[in-house]
């Protein structure tokens, strides 16, 4: 039994030995006060922004990979490059990849993650495929486009947040003025203000909406669990996916519905003021108190699609 416990264990210091792992480092530090905006173009690699109270702008990158041959791994390794350019107030990444040296023969495992902390008001314009990329919350101007990637964002309220997404899940905590444009995902949103949505493949879920919003929706549904006293409007144009609203009744709300072969259903403590109900489709004006003075509005235009207002 000893010798085939000292035989197992010399065949995995072989096997072990025999796995090359490589990594490299970049790191980089510059003054916030020399840059309002920083400005990410990568792929294949995993971005995460942090803010702190801090003066710096402080960049960390690291890149790792395993496989069966120190050299390839090596090279793989280093034909990867970063780019700092300082354009104005600007700061600038790029990822450089140098084709003649990238191969990934006999490479089993490759990483390549980016975090950076700076002070919350730095404007952030990412630009990345292949990977995730997570904001832990900023005030500046926020502007993403991420492919083949999941994006989280804890918090983000300046006065423009802009996003597109395609093939990735999107979760954000709290955003205001946001522009978001997502295909073959789906959203979830914990409290928004002032959204305007173009989504397609893809559910949303939003736990609290208010200010002035618009959502165009294809093959995907809707779940609004409530409305803040401050929603002034909400639009929607829906096709292929079924809408549930709740918080709705607490509110004064004047609701124009058009559907054509889709079914509305509302409260029934709630009045119709006019309905044309054809063989495909239907028209519907409701409010949900008698007498509204200045109502909110709700507009929904629905196609092949179940709609709940509660």
């Amino acid at each position: 039994m000893k010798y085939a416990f000292l035989a197992v264990i010399g065949l995995l210091f072989i096997h072990t030995a025999a796995l090359a792992q490589n990594e490299k480092r970049v790191e980089k530090e510059y003054s916030s006060s020399d840059f309002n905006s920083l400005k990410i173009n990568n792929s294949f690699g995993d971005i995460e922004i942090s803010p702190y109270s801090g003066s710096k702008i402080d960049i960390l990158i690291v890149i790792s990979a395993n496989g069966s041959k120190g050299n390839d791994v090596s090279e793989l390794i280093n034909s990867v490059h970063f780019d700092f350019v300082e354009n104005g107030r600007t700061l600038e990444i790029t990822t450089r990849r140098d084709e003649k040296k990238l191969k990934w023969k006999g490479v089993y495992e490759f990483s390549m993650n980016f975090k950076i902390k700076m002070p919350e008001n730095v404007n952030i314009d990412i630009d990345n495929s292949f990977g995730d990329v997570r904001i832990n919350g900023t005030t500046g101007v926020l502007k993403l486009k991420v492919q083949h990637g999941d994006c989280f964002v804890a918090y983000a309220n300046g006065n423009e947040n802009k996003m597109d997404i395609s093939f990735g899940d999107v979760r954000i905590e709290s955003m205001s003025r946001a522009n978001l444009k997502i295909q073959h995902g789906d959203l979830r949103i914990e409290k928004i203000h002032d959204l305007s949505l173009d989504i397609q493949f893809g559910d949303i879920d939003i736990d609290l909406m208010s200010g002035t919003n618009t959502l165009n929706i294809a093959h995907g549904d809707l779940n609004i669990d409530d409305v803040s006293s401050k929603l002034k409007s909400l639009t929607i144009d829906v096709q292929f996916g079924d809408i549930e609203i709740e918080g709705l009744a607490k509110e004064d709300f004047e609701m124009m519905l058009t559907g054509t072969f889709s079914d509305f259903s509302w409260s029934s403590s709630w009045l119709v003021k006019a309905k044309t109900i054809g063989m495909n489709n239907s028209n519907y004006t409701v409010h949900t108190t008698a007498d509204p003075m200045n109502p909110k509005k709700l507009q929904i235009t629905a196609s092949h699609s179940d709609v709940d207002l509660e």
